[in-house]
């Protein structure tokens, strides 16, 4: 099918390759700064109102082209772009867990061929190394896709879990990569849950 693509970061067993990844976010202090690419690739930041008890918390906003996608990011989590790769990576404050949502523009995809077999091929392919524990719908605000939950074993290492959701926008997915140690996976997975539960297109968003 040749919509999954292979995976921007690789993350190793260990809880201290997933502190290394620390590295890449001294490079960018990219929080309160655009990110840009040659093909229209830009995110940015602007308030939210949540109610008038609640107040204004920070959205982001990332377009490709001329779609407008928002979302919550977690609070308090590192956050680095790359407007080559279309990628977005949070970094939990403890450095044991990362999430990376991935825009795969220019897809003519269905959400039937998500849910396919040769799907699933695909991402045991892709993460050769890990097992498929089980596989389940899941949904953005307003879209619908598939998840996987991997799980990788390797003598003397502790195993690390994956949950590797991939959402169908019109002619464009969206996959939502988290990792982290199994122990802490139960931690976390709420965690990509919220990103999920607030991400969504949004015309109406005040474009710069």
């Amino acid at each position: 099918m040749g919509f999954l693509g292979s995976e921007h970061i690789a993350v190793s067993h260990t809880r201290h390759s997933i502190r290394s990844l620390a590295a890449l976010f001294l490079l960018s202090t990219l929080l309160h700064l655009d990110a840009r690419a040659a093909d229209g690739f830009k995110m940015f930041t602007q308030p939210l109102l949540i109610s008038s008890e609640r107040g204004e918390v920070t959205s982001y906003v990332v377009m490709t082209g001329t779609k407008p996608y928002s979302f919550l990011p977690p609070p308090r989590w590192n956050i680095s772009v790359s407007a080559a790769e279309k990628t977005v990576t949070f970094l939990s404050e403890d450095f044991t867990a990362s999430i990376v949502i991935r825009f795969i523009p220019g897809i003519t995809k269905t959400s039937e061929d998500l849910r396919s077999d040769s799907a699933r091929a695909e991402v045991a392919a892709r993460y050769a190394d890990s097992k498929i524990e089980q596989d389940f719908i899941c949904h953005t605000s307003g879209a619908e896709g598939v998840a996987f939950d991997l799980e990788r074993r390797a003598e003397g290492r502790p195993s690390v879990s994956i949950r590797l959701a991939t959402v169908l926008f019109d002619d464009s997915i969206v996959e939502f990569t988290l990792t982290t140690e199994t122990k802490r996976f139960a931690k976390f997975h709420w965690t990509l849950g919220n990103l999920l539960t607030s991400f969504r297109i949004d015309p109406g968003l005040r474009l710069r």
